[in-house]
């Protein structure tokens, strides 16, 4: 797969997917493969709607996300998809107001949703 992937899309992104989500690969496999398609933008902006195995992976791969200048875009939405996990579970007044105050119409069901909407 790493050899198709360099010609494939769909293979590298099959294959990080795997890397990303399974207990089997380590975090050196991940570096390995955020390294080898680093120019891959659709890889990068799928990983953000995956689940990692653990948690270090996701440490890893918000590390690495945070150092490129050239993924303000996969940022921003997975900030807001980070954003929308916690709307979901918060019972925090005060997190709700800031999220109502960044004006997003993707909180705004969530906040509607929210315990203190009633």
């Amino acid at each position: 797969m790493w050899i198709l992937g360099k010609h494939v899309d769909e293979a590298a992104l099959t294959l990080g997917k795997e890397i990303y989500n399974r207990d089997l690969y380590s975090l050196e496999d991940l570096k390995r493969l955020l390294e080898t398609f680093y120019d891959m933008h659709w890889l990068w902006n799928s990983l953000i709607f995956e689940n990692p195995s653990s948690i270090d992976k996701l440490y890893l791969f918000n590390e690495l996300l945070d150092k490129r200048d050239d993924l303000n875009d996969i940022k921003e939405k997975k900030r807001e998809l980070d954003v929308e996990k916690d709307l979901k579970q918060t019972d925090s007044a005060e997190l709700i107001r800031k999220c109502f105050a960044e004006n997003n119409p993707r909180f705004y069901q969530l906040i509607t949703k929210s315990k203190f909407s009633d």
